[in-house]
């Protein structure tokens, strides 16, 4: 019993182990964040934007909270500007007309939309350019996220009026704007090129910053004004749109973690922001949805000391009933083992009770002595009383039957036998 004890203390202690080590090893990886998209705010290396996130929470009178919902299901929030970071080309084409009506409602209130396009080399083609000489590609789960974003808005979003899937509009075109590649290894310019500043704005904007991008912006509509430009090709566009302002960008690099360390623009995330003290980080857009569950729902309501405790009690439970904590005593436990032990003729018993109903024992057991006993039986008066007995025994309805006064009678046969 001790021996058991011990064991199932070492093994919750190994499961407890294991369990901590897994968390660990999530923690880790969740911690890095290198497990979410280009330009995420979740994600801490150079390629993510939670520096960004974080230092914006640290200023007083500013909130920066992160939108894993879709757009049509976003909270009324004025005056709040929403970042989509680290878009793709083909995201121009995956926001449906109820997405696209909820951004004219938030630039209404007085929001502002900020867009930037994770820079390419070739259109078709997904890389992040950080150097002159070379093009580094984006690891294969970012293709994932690229190539799976589109398949996710399409099972996340659905036409509740039809039950079909919703109809997906250009945004671009609706907005009166072209995003267009310009071939930089033709002009053997290089990757990294430098943006100049176009327009006179009030406050103080950067002359020139770093651009990594070989898209640019060719605009349709007169409402657009060029911020950035790169050899005269707008790169950071701008309009005003009701009581917002919509900013358009082709390039990321500049609001990601490494730049926050190597090249910080204050004055440039600032004019961005805008005045407004509330500014929302879009997740879906790279395909971070929020699907409700049992795990999002503890975390929700912060359940895990309740799940802590279930475990612990069940792991008393288990513990419980595998040993006793009260040590057991050897002269009852002899005795135990003495009652436990059972003879040949109990497991009889045991096999009769299973295979024989307690109607049909008298019938059962005059039949297998008919054939070995009974047949060198010389009283036939006798045998012709027995089976009379057994005849009525078994016309007699189960529930009725009296299977002892069946036996006391065949007894009595045999008695008067032995006496003669």
């Amino acid at each position: 019993m001790r021996n058991n004890k011990l064991f199932v203390i070492i093994l919750m202690f190994v499961a407890a182990a294991f369990t901590l080590g897994i968390a660990d090893l999530f923690h880790i990886r969740f911690q890095s964040g290198d497990i979410y998209p280009v330009y995420s705010s979740l994600r801490a290396d150079p390629l993510g934007t939670k520096v960004m996130f974080e230092g914006l929470n640290q200023i007083h009178g500013v909130s920066a909270v992160r939108n894993y919902r879709p757009l049509h299901k976003i909270e009324h929030i004025s005056e709040t500007t929403h970042f989509f970071f680290g878009m793709h080309t083909k995201n121009f084409n995956t926001f449906t007309q109820k997405d696209a009506e909820r951004l004219e409602s938030l630039l209404a209130d007085g929001g502002r939309i900020v867009m930037t396009f994770v820079p390419g080399s070739k259109p078709g083609t997904k890389c992040i350019t950080r150097k002159k000489e070379s093009c580094d590609p984006i690891p294969e789960n970012e293709q994932d996220h690229a190539d799976k974003n589109e398949k996710i808005h399409e099972k996340a979003d659905s036409d509740p009026d039809t039950g079909g899937p919703a109809a997906y509009i250009d945004l671009a075109q609706q907005w009166g704007v072209a995003l267009e590649f310009h071939d930089a290894s033709a002009a053997s310019d290089g990757g990294a090129s430098i943006a100049s500043v176009l327009t006179a704005y009030s406050h103080n904007l950067p002359d020139t910053i770093t651009w990594h991008s070989q898209y640019y912006f060719r605009i349709i509509d007169n409402g657009w004004n060029a911020v950035y430009a790169v050899k005269g090709r707008p790169v950071l566009i701008e309009r005003d749109f009701m009581y917002g302002k919509i900013i358009l960008s082709t390039d990321t690099y500049f609001a990601s973690n490494e730049a926050m360390l190597k090249e910080r623009h204050p004055d440039l995330l600032s004019w961005i922001i805008g005045k407004n003290r509330r500014v929302l980080f879009d997740e879906t857009h790279l395909g971070i949805v929020e699907q409700p569950n049992l795990a999002s729902l503890a975390r929700k309501y912060r359940l895990h000391g309740l799940f802590a405790g279930v475990l612990f009690l069940a792991a008393l439970l288990i513990w419980k009933n595998s040993t006793s904590f009260i040590p057991p005593d050897k002269d009852h436990a002899e005795e135990d083992v003495q009652k436990n032990s059972k003879d040949h003729l109990s497991g009889l018993v045991n096999l009769l009770r299973r295979n024989i109903r307690s109607g049909d024992i008298v019938n059962a057991c005059f039949h297998e002595w008919a054939k070995s006993a009974g047949q060198r039986y010389g009283a036939v008066n006798d045998l012709n009383q027995i089976k009379i007995i057994i005849e009525q025994d078994r016309k007699t309805p189960v529930g009725k039957r009296n299977s002892l006064k069946s036996y006391n009678s065949i007894r009595q046969i045999f008695d008067k036998r032995r006496s003669l």
